[in-house]
């Protein structure tokens, strides 16, 4: 009886300890507002630091575990403040409803605030997420500001006066509620395979993707989680304060929400818990200082950073958050039949193998295909009888050049930018998103076969690069290229496309910018300079012929081994992902 007591007791309390010290916590809190040692400014100032917790929290899952940078997670909380107060305030009229219904109807205010929420999130997250760092930040503090800015002009839920009259339903009960659902599902998703999985995109989003996480998806996941979370936090500060409005949802109450995280400590469910609680209380309990409080505030949050960077918690975590290894080691995994293991090790070693192999065949072929445009550029290798070699000549560009000046005018919607294995390309397609003016037509309108210059400097193209058009009939690009078409009678323009892949073309441009003038990344080259260059190519069209014939399969066979690669990549991936996901 005694071995089985000590056996229950511990395990009792992993489940229930939290559970009972929240209640309990609850009990005592009730007790000292009975006796008035805590006063109901106090209460309500309490009230506020359970809500900042459950923002706290739910930023926590994006910017700490999933390793995102959202900084307006304000908008998700007046989104759900808004449709949480519709709710309970125009639907159902507020304080006209029957005592018996008013619970219903708060919780389904909170409902409805938090989906609303979460399906704006996912809106915003889909296209948003694509971005990364400093750029997902911009776009995520943007959407808060255009949720406020839209609040302000919608005059039946009050406009920029904001709505009175929200039923007082939040109290400390709630509150309490609403925490502790909101750290036990964090809890618990961050230790289950989405939460691996979120963790993993944190820390390497590159080799999650290769292991056959699909990261979109579960970014998305947790922006819509947060936003949930974040809309039913924004429900009760409505049903605590009775009154809101947009300016409360502003850029500063995002900020604040950032500071809450990174002082309690990013990666951390304590850490949410202990900045909320701590950065809500301390301004009120400074409030003897007047406007000195301020000045200590931030003067406590300085020293914070300075010498606990990673936060009050270090990504640490109290041990009822935290789930115990031994608890780990007790989930039940699903695992295939041995035979079944071996064969399914086998085929992934197989695969892996024949990537390798792939992967160093795409290297050689790369590598010889260099070497092949340095001989044949160079007249180390001539690809003509030598009875009918002839020395190449000294060709200004504008010998087999004529520049192109005419304007888009409207011809063509497709903005064209340059990229090192495709070409000319839609930036649709390589950006997935449009970098060009909405106004295209002063830009230049380029037809297929023609040629474009850009001075950009790259890794891959010290002095800019030269693509021909070949996957679209028009498009248009920026006036800050150089366009041109070749004369066939002196140059054959499939000889030219391969001329301008090797190192030998920029030669007369390393000539006339040998100074390095550059202005913010674009290459001081004048268009004069540029069409007088000279290029040593061969005269004899057959010969031209030869070379660009003998370069397109060398590059044919290149691009069909980078695919073969890139479909062996995505079987790896798809296995992984239906396996062991």
């Amino acid at each position: 009886m005694k071995t089985a007591t000590t056996k229950t007791a511990p395990l009792f309390l992993r489940k229930f300890g939290p559970l009972l010290g929240a209640i309990a916590f609850y009990a005592l809190i009730m007790i000292l507002r009975s006796a008035d040692i805590i006063n109901g400014y106090y209460m309500q100032v309490m009230l506020f630091a359970g809500v900042n917790v459950m923002m706290t929290a739910s930023l926590n899952l994006v910017n700490g575990f999933t390793g995102q940078f959202c900084i307006g997670h304000a908008g998700f909380m007046s989104l759900g403040a808004y449709g949480s107060a519709v709710i309970t305030t125009l639907v159902f009229k507020g304080t006209s409803v029957a005592p018996a219904a008013q619970i219903p109807v708060f919780l389904l205010g909170l409902l409805c605030g938090g989906i609303v929420a979460a399906l704006v999130g996912c809106l915003i997250g889909i296209p948003s997420l694509k971005l990364k760092g400093d750029y997902l930040a911009i776009v995520t503090l943007a959407f808060g500001e255009i949720v406020r800015a839209l609040l302000r002009l919608i005059q039946p839920i009050g406009g920029a006066r904001g709505m009175i009259g929200i039923p007082n339903y939040a109290n400390f009960f709630w509150i309490m509620l609403f925490v502790v659902l909101t750290l036990w599902l964090l809890r618990n998703l961050i230790y289950s395979p989405y939460g691996r999985a979120f963790i993993a995109i944190r820390d390497n989003e590159i080799a999650a993707d290769a292991m056959g996480i699909n990261t979109t998806k579960y970014k998305i996941m947790s922006f819509c989680i947060a936003a949930f979370i974040a809309g039913v936090a924004g429900g009760l500060y409505a049903h605590v304060l009775s009154f809101i409005q947009p300016d409360s949802f502003s850029f500063t109450k995002s900020s604040d929400f950032l500071v809450y995280l990174y002082a309690g400590g990013s990666g951390s469910l304590t850490g949410s818990v202990i900045g909320a609680v701590l950065l809500t209380i301390l301004p009120e309990v400074l409030r003897f200082l007047a406007d000195w409080r301020l000045v200590l505030y931030a003067l406590i949050l300085v020293v914070v950073m300075l010498y606990r960077s990673e936060g009050l918690c270090g990504g640490k975590e109290v041990p009822f958050l935290r789930i115990k290894r031994s608890s780990l080691y007790e989930q039940p995994l699903f695992l295939p039949s041995t035979d079944e293991q071996d064969k399914i090790a086998s085929f992934l070693s197989f695969l892996t193998q024949r990537i390798d192999a792939q992967q160093k065949y795409v290297a050689t072929l790369k590598k010889y295909k260099r070497g092949v445009f340095e001989a044949i550029f160079t007249r180390k290798l001539r690809l003509v009888p030598k009875a009918r070699q002839s020395d190449w000549t000294a060709f200004k560009l504008s010998d087999f050049a004529t520049r192109i000046t005419r304007k888009n005018n409207g011809a063509t919607d497709i903005p064209l930018t340059i990229s090192a294995q495709y070409g000319l390309i839609d930036q649709r397609d390589f950006f997935s998103r449009v970098v060009a003016s909405s106004d295209m037509s002063g830009y230049y309108l380029l037809r297929r076969g023609e040629y474009a210059y850009n001075r950009s400097t790259s890794n891959d193209y010290p002095f800019g690069s030269i693509k021909r058009l070949e996957l679209y009939n028009e498009g248009a690009v920026s006036t800050l290229y150089l366009c041109f078409a070749i004369k066939e009678e002196v140059v054959l323009s499939d000889f030219a496309r391969w001329y301008f892949e090797s190192s030998q073309w920029y030669r007369g441009v390393n000539e006339i910018c040998a100074e390095g003038a550059r202005n913010h990344g674009l290459l001081n080259v004048p268009t004069d300079g540029f069409f007088n260059t000279v290029h040593i190519l061969p005269s004899d069209i057959e010969e031209q012929s030869r070379i660009a014939a003998f370069l397109s399969r060398i590059h044919e066979k290149v691009i069909q081994a980078q695919e073969e690669l890139e479909e062996l990549n995505s079987l790896r991936k798809g296995l992984m992902q239906q396996l062991f996901i």
